[in-house]
């Protein structure tokens, strides 16, 4: 995970230093931006379908995964760029013998055009991790790559309310799979989207938030030399509460 961070951070760096020696004689540096908080009790269903000899095994199930705490952040620097940071942990969920954790983070830029929309680029990593008293049952997926994405914000004049929608897509995405035997990297690919309206409290520059996540993250097919063929996905799904300070 440190070296995906550690690029992430370079990539960022030089996008920003490009930008800026294009525009210093434009623009001055302007920092601003805003932090948010916040607690995400979601679920996260895991599907997979098994195939060998023809014989077809589909198995699924759910559990639920509480982020606390959910972080994320907007930072301009020089407008209209900004750089943005997502990170969530789940607590440990006991299911019979296994504990199950979830794990994600997200560095990237975003660019605003005017009145509201707004396009983004990132990279980051979903992490499913359960963890059982016999090694044999234990099972970590990794989903990372690029994500591109975007989204329209908007603060309704004359009153405290405002609302914002985001969606994602990902590109070159790769999945890991990795249990006592060894590890498998198919290809994937990712969908996500968030839903948010937030409440203005007076003039302190904080906003509570009420909002809904949803992300589907899936595999390619794997297929044995034997023929056999494995299949899965992980949708991650429900509300988030949260406060937000702009600065």
């Amino acid at each position: 995970m440190k070296k995906f961070v550690a690029v992430g951070v370079m990539a960022m760096a030089m996008l920003f230093s490009m930008t800026l020696a294009a525009k210093a004689e434009q623009k001055p540096m302007a920092i601003g931006g805003e932090v948010s908080i916040g607690y995400m009790p979601m679920k996260a269903d895991l599907s997979s379908v098994y195939t060998s000899g023809g014989v077809v095994s589909a198995d699924s199930g759910d559990v639920t995964q509480n982020f606390l705490p959910a972080l994320s952040a907007v930072i301009t620097i020089a407008k209209p760029w900004s750089a943005t940071l997502a990170y969530a942990a789940s607590g440990s969920k006991t299911e019979d013998t296994s504990k199950i954790k979830s794990t994600q983070y997200m560095l990237g830029a975003r660019y605003d055009f005017q009145n509201g929309p707004y396009a983004t680029i990132s990279y980051g990593e979903y992490k499913f991790a359960v963890t059982d008293v016999i090694p044999a049952d234990s099972l970590t997926i990794k989903y990372n790559g690029f994500r591109i994405g975007g989204g329209y914000s908007k603060e309704f004049e004359g009153t405290p309310f405002s609302a914002g929608i985001d969606v994602g897509f990902g590109i070159a995405n790769q999945a890991k799979l990795t249990v006592a035997a060894g590890s498998l990297s198919p290809d994937a690919t990712r969908f996500d989207f968030t839903v948010k309206g937030s409440y203005k409290i007076g003039t302190t520059g904080l906003k509570a938030d009420l909002g809904y996540n949803y992300i589907s993250l899936e595999h390619d097919t794997i297929t044995a030399p034997n023929g056999d063929t494995l299949e899965s996905s992980l949708d991650v799904k429900g509300p988030f509460l949260g406060v937000t300070y702009a600065f």
